[in-house]
């Protein structure tokens, strides 16, 4: 049980999450437009933009090798 705990609670190795995430929160806090947010959705916002990079919201961009099969059937 010991050695789970370890492996959960270690400390990362670099910061580069945190840093990530005060920039962003420094962000957001120095937009003159978003100074006003309460406590609870500026953490909202650090959670989707801290998780955006993970989640695939849009399709991948396939377009050039799909107009390329077309022109080939295009030929035959």
């Amino acid at each position: 049980m010991a050695k789970i705990a370890q492996m959960l609670h270690c400390i990362p190795a670099t910061s580069i999450c945190s840093e990530r995430l005060f920039s962003k929160a420094g962000l957001i806090y120095a937009n003159t437009l978003r100074n006003r947010l309460s406590g609870k959705t500026v953490r909202q916002i650090l959670v989707v933009k801290a998780n955006l990079d993970k989640v695939l919201l849009a399709p991948s961009n396939n377009i050039e090798s799909d107009s390329e099969s077309e022109d080939n059937d295009n030929e035959d």
